[in-house]
């Protein structure tokens, strides 16, 4: 690792500790942005490792090539019994409804000439989740970000809420976009945000899994038991006050909110 990629990692791991965002325009000037994917990787991890939490979940995505990227997820919790949950972590900008996969066992690397399938990557799945994704940035300037620095900055994750259970046709629905159309509807303090049949970048939100499962680049252990998957957003992106209260409902889904504090 380079001395840029280093010091860059060290301020990321300490915006992570104080939420102060780091200035975009100071990191052009500074030289301190990466230039590649996999620099951008390694920076990442190197941020995770120094602020020294282990890692609850992955944020999986695919790159407009196809190539499949990764970024920790470290502050996660589950709704209660009533499926409710209070964030208190400060600095969320966003949310993203989701679906997210629980693992059951390791997921080693693949076997040379061996990769894995839809069924393997289900065979390893535990539980299926509605998920919420929070967003939050730990650099200013988010929406001007080139992708290395946007993976050094963990693709913008600030915590995870793992949601009810549900089940794989409800996936498989998604995958195959059957009619008629499912819908979800996701409102904030009785104000509709969101009202339509949910959609994920890839059609079938496996595939960013299954990319990832062939080409683990995380340089952190990989996918673990009782980890956690999440591929992306069935909604887009729904911005959040800090007093937010949310409620996501629909067909095939258990009713679920979350609750800013």
């Amino acid at each position: 690792m380079t001395e840029a990629l280093r010091r860059l990692s060290g301020m990321l791991a300490e915006a992570e500790r104080t939420g102060k965002a780091l200035s975009l325009q100071f990191l052009q000037s500074a030289g301190l942005i990466p230039g590649t994917i996999n620099a951008g990787m390694a920076a990442q991890a190197n941020a995770t490792k120094a602020i020294g939490r282990n890692v609850a979940g992955w944020k999986l995505a695919l790159t407009p090539t196809g190539t499949a990227i990764a970024a920790p997820i470290l502050d996660a919790l589950s709704v209660n019994d009533t499926d409710c949950a209070e964030v208190s972590k400060p600095g969320a900008k966003a949310i993203e409804v989701e679906v997210c996969f629980r693992f059951n066992r390791d997921v080693p690397p693949p076997r040379s000439g061996h990769p894995y399938s839809r069924e393997d990557a289900i065979g390893m799945i535990g539980s299926i989740h509605l998920g919420i994704e929070l967003i939050g940035f730990r650099i200013d300037g988010n929406s001007d970000i080139p992708l290395p620095l946007f993976l050094a900055d963990r693709l913008g994750n600030h915590s995870y809420v793992i949601g009810p259970r549900i089940s794989r046709d409800l996936v498989d629905r998604l995958a195959s976009q059957e009619e008629p159309p499912l819908s979800l509807c996701v409102d904030d303090r009785g104000i509709e945000q969101f009202s339509d049949a949910p959609r994920h970048p890839q059609g079938d939100p496996l595939l960013p899994l299954i990319a990832f499962m062939n080409n683990p680049c995380d340089r952190l252990g990989g996918l673990r038991e009782g980890q956690f998957a999440t591929t992306g957003s069935l909604c887009g992106v729904i911005p959040v006050q800090s007093s937010s209260d949310l409620h996501v409902r629909g067909p095939m889904l258990s009713h679920m909110r979350l609750v800013m504090t």
